[in-house]
């Protein structure tokens, strides 16, 4: 639905670029949530490595840097996959933090 439709598109950059945050890093890590769970984060990564799903090609995080650059315009696409590959990197370690 998101690689079709436009106004779907529109409509999650815009709630993405609304989230706010004090800076590029914050903004990205209070978006993440909307978008993943942790149980589903847990089997994500970048790049795809150990089974896992790959984000990096997902359509909406396509659309998730987009929206960022928006808030953040000088902002990297490198600086953004490291932000994000950390961000997955600790899903299980929120996860356990939340059963406790």
């Amino acid at each position: 639905m998101i690689k079709t439709d436009p106004e779907v598109k529109s409509q999650l950059r815009t709630k993405l670029s609304f989230v706010g945050g004090s800076d590029f890093k914050n903004l990205i890590r209070r978006c993440l949530p909307k978008l993943l769970t942790d149980e589903l984060a847990q089997q994500c990564s970048w790049t795809g490595q150990k089974n896992n799903f790959q984000v990096g090609n997902f359509c909406m995080m396509k659309i998730f840097t987009e929206a960022v650059s928006e808030n953040f315009p000088f902002s990297k696409q490198r600086e953004f996959e490291l932000v994000v590959m950390e961000w997955l990197r600790f899903a299980t370690q929120r996860l356990k933090r939340n059963i406790e």
